[in-house]
């Protein structure tokens, strides 16, 4: 005894487009959760709002969205830096995390500039760093999380 299935192409083009636009759904509440956990303007005595206003998702292949931050110290509010950093970075439930194969400084770090200066006596500053404030880890996260459960409707 023999049993085929076959799906009919209209079928095949109808669950892709389903799972497309799911997946499009994931991608956008990602990159909602990415905002939330970044400061805003005049949330911190740092903040700008640069990092926030940058973050963006794409669509970058078949079946494939991409997180971006393209500002420089994104790395360093999502991995910490120094030893606070190393203490603090590491998101276990994050399979795949990148963190424990960083490099951060030990706690001392050379300073050879000041106000845009070039020092003549370079100095070491000891500092402990800053911890983690992961943003693009936890969003990726969501949007697998909120993926999987448009799946299950």
């Amino acid at each position: 005894m023999e049993l085929k299935i076959k799906l009919d192409p209209k079928q095949i083009a109808t669950l892709r487009q389903s799972l497309e636009d799911k997946l499009e759904v994931a991608a956008v509440k990602g990159w909602e959760k990415a905002v939330a956990l970044t400061p805003a303007a005049g949330q911190t005595p740092y903040s700008t709002g640069r990092l926030r206003q940058s973050l963006r998702y794409q669509k970058t292949g078949d079946m494939e969205y991409t997180f971006f931050c393209p500002v420089p110290h994104g790395i360093y509010l999502e991995f910490g830096t120094g030893p606070r950093g190393k203490a603090t970075g590491a998101m276990p439930e994050f399979e795949n995390d990148p963190q424990p194969l960083m490099s951060y400084h030990t706690g001392e770090v050379l300073v050879t500039r000041s106000r845009g200066e070039i020092l003549d006596e370079p100095y070491i500053r000891h500092t402990q760093g800053m911890e983690a404030q992961p943003f693009m880890r936890p969003a990726l996260l969501e949007a697998i999380k909120v993926f999987k459960e448009l799946l299950q409707k």
